[in-house]
Order: structure tokens, then sequence, then C-alpha cells
């Protein structure tokens, strides 16, 4: 899965993973069925488990949101402006890096930009995988 109703699958036709939604998306209606088209995700399965592993083995994306005080909620941040900046510039590096890596792995994957791998770049980018929100306090 890759979200409530999005799972990773392999094109038995191609041998390709793609991504699908399905789910029960119709109001009264409890039968799942298939919503959109499927959308490209890596050339292979060999192709998918390889950029799973990079993705993974480049966390932590940023060293900066661990210095956000413990005694915060996950979603209070007190950090200074040099703090913040340090924080856009690793999010950026780790983006680049992550670009880089999964290009190697299989260049068509990064090619679409709205793709699943060039929209997961995206996210760290943003910082939507800043370390503070996957370690817990115990671990910082």
């Amino acid at each position: 899965m890759t979200g409530l109703d999005a799972y990773f699958c392999l094109d038995p036709h191609t041998k390709q993973v793609i991504g699908v939604n399905y789910g029960a998306f119709r109001p009264r209606d409890p039968q799942p069925h298939f919503a959109g088209p499927a959308w490209f995700v890596n050339s292979s399965l060999d192709q998918f488990i390889a950029s799973v592993r990079a993705i993974t083995a480049r966390f932590p994306y940023d060293t900066v949101s661990l210095k956000v005080s413990k005694r915060l909620s996950i979603d209070e941040w007190d950090l200074s402006d040099d703090d913040w900046n340090e924080l856009f510039r690793e999010h950026d590096q780790a983006a680049d890096d992550l670009t880089e890596v999964l290009g190697r792995i299989d260049p068509a994957a990064v090619v679409d930009q709205d793709g699943f791998w060039t929209g997961f770049v995206a996210d760290v980018q943003m910082g939507n995988y800043a370390t503070r929100y996957y370690l817990r306090p115990a671990e910082r």
C-alpha cells in the first residue's frame, strides 16, 4: 500500500511496478473498484526494491529538525533563522541526492514530473519527511 486506497502492483504483462487506486469510493456503495488509470512507479520489481532500499538508506533527510525542543508537540518548531536555513538546505540536498540515486537505479522513474518517485522527492524537499516526524522522542 502507498496510501489509504493506493497500492503498488506488478503488471503481469509489462513486469513494471505500477500504482493503482482501489477501494470503495462511491457513497453508499461498499463494493471496491479501480479508480482512474494505473500509474508508473518502476520499470521492474528489482528496480522498485532497489529504489526503496536507496531512499531508506539515505534517511534521515535532515539533522536540524532534531534540534526542536522535545517538550514541543510534533507540529511546533522553535528553530532559529539560521537553523531554518540549514534545514531547508538539508532538505534540498536530500532531494538532489534521492533524484540522483533513483535516476541511476531506474532513469524512467524520475522522468515524469507527476510520477511516484518525483512526488516522493518533492515531499522530502518540502520537509514532509523531516527526521523528527519519524524518530520517537527517545530516539532523538
